[in-house]
């Protein structure tokens, strides 16, 4: 029998009458994920096809998905989440940076002691601890083949993940700071001067320094490498090009000193983080604001885009939080730290969820609805045969 006649169990059908336009995307018309949640029965999707799906939409607790179809029908599903961190590493002193590669297979942090570590594939139960001290930042490369290492005096390091230094040399500013370019190329620095940019093909070459403007407590690279967002104690984020070192934008809308700032996958826009207990996501071209991400009530230490754009993670006062980009609203809290989070990231494609806090834990949550619906749609296949007694 084909997949999507194998019926619901317990279903709740839907029609779509007067709700109709906000099944179909509209969702300011109306909010279906407080729809879900309000729910009493939690229906679980035994089968369907891509021919019937056409959309679907998340609870905020990330227990529930709606998925609605051509036919007018809707159906709430058990998602099978556990939206809870499971504890990676424990260190003893408190986790304070925090950096995945794109694979999701190298992290290193950095704890309030001034201790990186790397994790690595071949080294998942035990890092090794860069031999150097006082360290404030790290940052991999795009491959997760360098770190970079901000100690906060005047010379940048370039690190292997197994622990041996590639390149050091002095720049014209102290390192708080530092980020790769997409291709490796380039090692962005930031100090109290500005944003100085070296070119690691040529030894750490001086290129160019950005008037960045008060106190740079973060950078990143776009994408394409061609520009750069700072993220200022002022509460004012900035993006600049790279290539001559002009100010493009100015992104003004917090209330409290910026903590983060990252590009999405495509370029187009910037998620920052900051003191005054929001993060807020802008159109990278036009500077306006695309999103305000409230939730957290206290401090948001870091954000972050998972690898299609579509979700940012946030790290709280104890709880991350994850976000739909294109309604600003909240799926779920992620529990499990008992101190402030500082650092917070996506790993492994998008499905995987990394944070890092005060209580000294790594922790990681695999984000199974933040995957495309073709990949939900499999999550659903292996519910049904969970639910008719067959292989996980």
């Amino acid at each position: 029998m084909p997949a999507h006649h194998l019926g619901m169990k317990r279903q709740r059908r839907l029609r779509h009458r007067g709700h109709a336009q906000c099944l179909r995307g509209q969702h300011e018309a109306c909010d279906i994920a407080a729809a879900i949640d309000r729910a009493v029965d939690a229906e679980r999707l035994v089968g369907m096809n891509d021919g019937d799906v056409r959309g679907a939409v998340f609870s905020r607790s990330g227990r529930r998905v709606l998925t609605y179809s051509e036919d007018g029908t809707a159906r709430i599903w058990d998602s099978g989440t556990t939206p809870e961190l499971r504890v990676l590493s424990h260190e003893k002193a408190p986790v304070t940076a925090l950096d995945v590669a794109d694979d999701g297979h190298v992290r290193v942090t950095v704890d309030a002691d001034g201790i990186a570590r790397v994790w690595s594939r071949g080294h998942r139960q035990t890092p090794v601890v860069l031999p150097i001290r006082k360290v404030r930042d790290a940052r991999l490369s795009a491959g997760g083949a360098s770190v970079a290492i901000a100690t906060g005096d005047r010379v940048a390091r370039i690190w292997s993940p197994e622990g041996t230094l590639g390149l050091e040399f002095p720049t014209r500013d102290r390192v708080e700071a530092v980020a790769f370019s997409p291709d490796g190329r380039t090692l962005a620095t930031a100090g109290p001067k500005g944003v100085t940019l070296s070119n690691l093909r040529e030894n750490g070459r001086f290129e160019r320094l950005i008037e960045a403007g008060p106190e740079t407590v973060d950078i990143a690279f776009s994408p394409d490498g061609r520009r750069l967002v700072t993220a200022g104690a002022d509460g004012v984020g900035r993006i600049w090009s790279a290539v001559d070192g002009r100010r493009l934008q100015r992104l003004v809308g917090h209330r409290g000193p910026l903590t983060s700032a990252r590009f999405s996958p495509d370029g187009k826009l910037v998620v920052t983080a900051s003191a005054d207990n929001y993060a807020i996501v802008w159109n990278a071209a036009s500077g306006e604001r695309y999103q305000r991400l409230r939730g957290h009530g206290a401090i948001v230490s870091d954000a972050g885009f998972s690898s299609d754009g579509r979700w940012v993670v946030t790290a709280g006062p104890g709880r991350a939080g994850l976000w739909e980009v294109r309604t600003g609203k909240l799926l779920s809290f992620l529990d499990g730290h008992f101190h402030p989070i500082r650092a917070a990231a996506f790993g492994e494609h998008g499905f995987s969820v990394f944070t890092a806090g005060d209580d000294g834990t790594v922790r990681t949550y695999t984000c199974e609805v933040c995957a495309p619906l073709s990949a939900l749609l499999t999550l659903a296949d292996r519910r049904l045969a969970l639910a008719d007694g067959g292989p996980r």
